[in-house]
């Protein structure tokens, strides 16, 4: 199911440094998001299809169809866009994971306080490496991420909306 915040977030985010910034960040991106409001990120939440994906990108170009809206009089299907276009293709960039610790309603251990909001980048590969590292854990620590995750920090867009300061990604 896809996240309400988080993901809204990014988007912003994305477009802000795309579209918004007079400077061009020249860079590919491929993220895939999860938000966790436990202090841990269950491994079986990230799929080996959303892996696959990630690593793919990083070593080949991108190509694929967009979604477009349905046909005029039928019944519209659920999550399909207009675009201005059909098809995207980008050349290889960068696959991360971007973890999303979110404990605004309550902590789930006394040592990380009430309204934690924080986010952390981890490339497809390091994220490989900490599952196969951790087994037979199921999952992996916030710890881990503090620690071996690159920090992006919220911040107010001009809008007045918040986001994430992504550029820490493009370098």
């Amino acid at each position: 199911m896809a996240d309400r915040l988080f993901e809204p977030e990014i988007s912003r985010s994305l477009r802000f440094f795309s579209v918004d910034r007079p400077e061009r960040l020249p860079v590919n991106l491929a993220l895939e998001c999860k938000k966790c409001t436990k202090p841990y990120l269950e491994m079986d939440r990230v799929k080996d299809h959303q892996i696959q994906g990630l690593l793919e990108f990083q070593d080949f170009s991108f190509s694929t169809k967009m979604a477009t809206g349905a046909a005029p009089g039928k019944m519209k299907r659920r999550f399909q866009i207009d675009t201005p276009f059909d098809f995207l293709m980008v050349s290889r960039g960068k696959g991360y994971l971007l973890v999303n610790f979110r404990f605004t309603k309550n902590s789930p251990r006394k040592d990380l306080p009430k309204g934690l909001n924080e986010c952390y980048a981890v490339n497809v590969v390091k994220y490989l490496d900490a599952e196969a590292t951790l087994d037979p854990r199921k999952s992996v620590p916030y710890e881990w991420f503090k620690e071996h995750g690159i920090e992006i920090e919220r911040m107010k867009m001009s809008d007045g909306k918040y986001g994430w300061d992504l550029r820490p990604l493009f370098r």
